[in-house]
């Protein structure tokens, strides 16, 4: 892969597999993976955090998830660390709903109203955006038909990308 939503890889993507940092393009995938891509956007101090939520697919009425952002502990081998403080996120629309301390947020959604894109921002740090699909009335998951959650990662980080760019040129 040579080239990822536009931009040229010099160096700037990432990539997790399962939750788990990828070190190369030949890090083996299974059926059944998640495999999370993303451009940085902080490509000085490379502070973008990979940040995921559990679940990933959600069918109820209301959202329990959790969110958790790549740290690392003070050997610097990594754990997940419960993201705070970000803002849930329904298709792109802020909700007012924040994570608590642990990272967990509860938040009602439609699920009569198709598939809606589940996100979170944060306003202190720059969040690989991550991505949880509610399976609203006729759309079911697919085994291994994982296009609706790469595309909306796609969308959710190009997003993410530009609305740093952005604050960056107002600088």
């Amino acid at each position: 892969m040579n080239k990822l939503w536009g931009t040229e890889n010099g160096g700037s993507y990432g990539y997790y597999v399962n939750g788990t940092a990828a070190w190369s393009l030949a890090d083996p995938v299974s059926d059944g993976d998640f495999v999370d891509a993303f451009v940085y956007t902080d490509l000085e101090a490379w502070s973008d955090m990979y940040a995921c939520f559990e679940p990933r697919f959600v069918t109820s009425g209301t959202a329990e998830l959790t969110l958790t952002g790549a740290g690392f502990d003070e050997n610097w081998n990594p754990v997940a660390v419960p993201v705070e403080g970000a803002e849930i996120t329904l298709n792109g629309a802020k909700t007012g709903v924040f994570t608590d301390e642990q990272g967990k947020a509860s938040v009602p959604v439609d699920t009569n109203a198709g598939r809606i894109v589940i996100s979170a921002v944060s306003d202190s740090q720059i969040l690989v955006p991550p991505v949880a699909i509610v399976e609203g009335e006729g759309t079911a998951p697919q085994t291994g038909d994982l296009s609706a959650v790469i595309a909306a990662a796609a969308v959710l980080s190009l997003g993410a990308a530009l609305l740093v760019k952005k604050h960056t040129d107002e600088r």
